[in-house]
Formats: C-alpha cells, structure tokens, sequence
C-alpha cells in the first residue's frame, strides 16, 4: 500500500528525493529548482509549503514513487508519481488543504485531475500546456549584438520588462513583487548600446540550466533579438561547465517553438499547468475559459 510522507526539513526532504528526480532530470527541472531554493540558506521552511513523498511502503530503502511539492500560492508540481502513487499524492494533498491546482507531466496531470475530481466539488480549467526542451549543442551564430549580464543600474528597466513579461506571458500567475529584482541570473541584450532583449538564465539541476524570462519589447520585435540572445545565453551557460540548457515552451505559441528549435532545442516531455475552479466560481461563468497564452 502507498505511503504519502510529508516534511518539514527541506534539506533532509531533498537528499531523500534528489535522486529519484535525478533519474529524468531535465523533465524535473523545475521541481529540482523549487527544492534548490527551499534547501538552501539555512531558513525553516514556511508551514504552508507542501512536501510530500510517496512510498510503496513504510520498510526502510523503499524507493520513492513519487514527488509533490507546493510553495503557495503555486500549484502543486508533481515529479512522476506512478499510478497508485497519485492516489495517495491526491489524498494526501487534498487532507492539507484546499489545492489550487497542479503542474506536471501531461499523463501525470491528468491522472491527478481525475483523482481531484473525483473527490472536490469544482472544475479543472488548463492555463497553458507547455512543452520542456533542452539543448546540449547551440546550433545558430547570434546575430550583432552582444550580450552581457546585468547590473544593479539596470534594474529600473528589469522592473519594467519583468512587468511587462508577466502581464504579456504569465498573467495568471502571482504579480511579481513590487520591488527592485534581483539581477543574479539575467542578462541583456544589447545592439549598438542599446537593450532590446532580456533573459534569464539560472542554475537549475546539478547538470543543467534553466532559461526562463525571454522578452522583447514590441517595438524590438521580429529582428532575430530573442534568438540571438537566447543562443548567447545557452552558449554562454553550457561554457561555464553545464551539461544542458532547458526551458519550457508554450505549444500554443509556434512562434518560438520554431525559435528554439533553430537554436538546438530539443523536445522531452509535455507539461500541464491545471487550475482547480471552484464550485461559486464557474457557476458565475458557465463558458469555457480559454488557455492564458505563454
């Protein structure tokens, strides 16, 4: 029988499960992000972070079936639980607390949906199927321009892209904080001195990075900017001893599916992001909500 386990220590939950998510690593990219920073700097983690994970049994060396990690107020990010395993991830999850919704491996997602449904009264409504890629040789020359990491002085027009980006490519996610960002991982760049594209790119896995963050304002658009810059990036990150290079892609959105492509990015497996309605509030809307593009 499937044994859920939830944590409070996100260092001892990361050694535990680190090698299990491991074993498809650029697939649990973003769950081994998410553990990263909730395993680093020494802090307890909040209370109403979920870490949970499955095990065909309580016997000591049962591998693990299953990962489901929440940091409100995101989704639940699922990591390849098996079948028995969602049911118990479900379960559990649903014992916390109300759930949101969840992201994840697109079978797993919906394996989990139809648990969900199952037991909450609502309705599941997909935000944006994506689409993970990675990329271990670039395959495009960058265009003139260069691209260079930013600084504290560029965080007036960060501030201003990152809000910009989210309105455009994530609106349905949390707004980001109103404050000066961080620039650890972004860079620009630039045309004769001039921004026109900014990217950030980040240590992700132990063998791998995350790009994530692309944007061109609309009057610098439909020049090669994001290419160049996103092929400088990779270029830049497999340079500095890193295996691979990912990123998620909006499979509605052809534009830069093609994009990458040409760069040297390579599909590995199909995501969901899935948001749980409640009753009150698709009684109100009765019609379909369409996919928030990405």
């Amino acid at each position: 029988m499937i044994r859920v386990h939830r944590f409070t220590d996100a260092v001892a939950f990361a050694r535990l499960v680190t090698p299990f998510l491991l074993r498809h690593e650029a697939a649990n990219h973003l769950s081994l992000r998410i553990l990263g920073r909730l395993a680093t700097g020494g802090q307890p983690v909040p209370p109403d972070v979920y870490l949970a994970a499955a095990f065909a049994s309580d016997a000591p060396g049962t591998p693990v079936a299953g990962v489901a990690i929440r940091t409100p107020p995101f989704n639940v990010c699922l990591a390849y639980p098996s079948c028995d395993a969602i049911d118990a991830l479900v379960a559990d999850a649903c014992a916390v607390g109300p759930v949101p919704g969840v992201i994840g491996e697109t079978t797993e997602v919906q394996a989990f949906v139809a648990r969900w449904s199952g037991r909450q009264n609502g309705r599941p409504r997909r935000v944006v199927a994506l689409r993970v890629h990675e990329l271990t040789t670039v395959n495009t020359t960058p265009s003139r321009g260069v691209l260079r990491a930013a600084t504290p002085a560029d965080n007036p027009l960060l501030s201003a892209w990152k809000r910009s980006f989210h309105a455009e490519v994530t609106p349905e996610d949390p707004p980001p904080p109103e404050m000066l960002p961080d620039v650890d991982g972004f860079y620009l760049w630039e045309v004769d001195n001039l921004p026109v594209t900014m990217a950030c790119g980040l240590p992700s896995t132990p063998n791998t990075a995350v790009i994530n963050a692309v944007y061109t304002p609309p009057d610098h658009r439909r020049r090669g900017h994001a290419t160049s810059a996103v092929a400088a990036l990779s270029a830049h990150l497999l340079a500095g001893g890193r295996s691979a290079c990912v990123l998620f892609t909006d499979l509605a959105n052809p534009t830069s599916n093609a994009i990458y492509r040409r760069i040297g990015y390579t599909p590995v497996v199909d995501f969901e992001n899935i948001v749980f309605e409640r009753q009150a509030a698709f009684e109100r809307n009765p019609q379909p909500s369409s996919a928030a593009s990405r």
